[in-house]
């Protein structure tokens, strides 16, 4: 797989860790957020292949956060996967999060097989 340049927008700093770590171990390039708003800062400065997205965070959540992101790509062809990251399993969670823009879903805690099955559906071997 080729190397993606990620943004992991994560208010945990265990969960930031782990997943940092295996995305660096595969080569990404990783930027990390603490929150909804500075993601949003962070994906007005720059361009991203794929953001992860924890729901629950401080100052702004991840729904709000894909909300503004998806009405700053505006016109675009083609929009940046976002991928939500939570810890709730209910099931109109994982419908919540398509509603709000997002592409997938993925459970925590944090799942390298999982994660490594999303790549593989979004950008290939």
């Amino acid at each position: 797989m080729k190397s993606l340049n990620i943004l992991l927008v994560e208010d945990h700093l265990l969960n930031q860790r782990v997943m940092y770590l295996f995305l660096k171990k595969e080569d990404h390039k990783v930027t990390i957020a603490n929150n909804g708003k500075e993601a949003v800062e962070f994906f007005r400065k720059n361009e991203y292949d794929l953001i992860l997205m924890d729901i629950m965070m401080p100052e702004m959540n991840g729904y709000e956060a894909t909300t503004i992101i998806r009405s700053m790509e505006g016109d675009k062809t083609t929009s940046v996967p976002i991928i939500a990251v939570t810890a709730n399993t209910m099931d109109n969670e994982r419908q919540k999060c398509i509603d709000s823009g997002m592409n997938g879903f993925m459970v925590k805690p944090f799942d390298i097989d999982a994660l490594n099955d999303i790549l593989k559906t979004l950008f290939g071997n």
